[in-house]
């Protein structure tokens, strides 16, 4: 299941409830019972980058004038009315959906190869589950044979779908 349509309904929410009644709602993340991985510092607003060094900033939210994000929950509901229709284009989603792999022996294929197939069924998600990575050596040897690329999800120490020098 993603989270998209629960982001731009609290989005949404945000004209019509206070903060209180939107936090019981979307309670926050409990941090001090599942810590993150990187536990300090912060993106810098002048470079753009990951500065471990910073400290991060205690506000939360937008510095921007009142006034200034007007139309914003129009364009979101126009937005979470596009959304509603993507299942059509892109399958069903939410919990349970399941995912599925095959392969296929090279004795039934013309070339004599075998032939392996993954189709993750995951909904579009903000931010994604998918992160893009590549594991590779600076010398491919017997002592360093890493040279793969493909889709991992966040924290995972190698590549989940993706292909090597010789198989997908």
């Amino acid at each position: 299941r993603g989270n998209m349509q629960d982001e731009i309904d609290r989005s949404l929410l945000t004209s019509r409830l206070d903060k209180d009644q939107i936090e019981d709602l979307y309670p926050g993340y409990p941090y001090k019972q599942h810590k993150p991985i990187v536990e300090q510092g912060a993106i810098s607003p002048v470079t753009g980058k990951f500065d471990p060094e910073a400290t991060p900033s205690d506000t939360i939210g937008s510095s921007t004038p009142e006034g200034a994000t007007d139309g914003l929950n129009t364009q979101l509901s126009a937005l979470s009315d596009t959304l509603d229709e993507i299942p059509a284009l892109l399958g069903p989603n939410g919990n349970g959906i399941g995912s599925n792999s095959w392969v296929v022996s090279g004795k039934h294929t013309t070339s004599g190869k075998a032939l392996l197939a993954n189709d993750p069924h995951l909904a579009p998600m903000l931010p994604s589950l998918w992160y893009q990575m590549g594991l590779h050596c600076r010398e491919l040897s017997t002592t360093c044979q890493y040279d793969t690329a493909g889709y991992t999800f966040s924290g995972m120490p190698g590549v989940i779908i993706g292909h090597n020098q010789d198989i997908a």
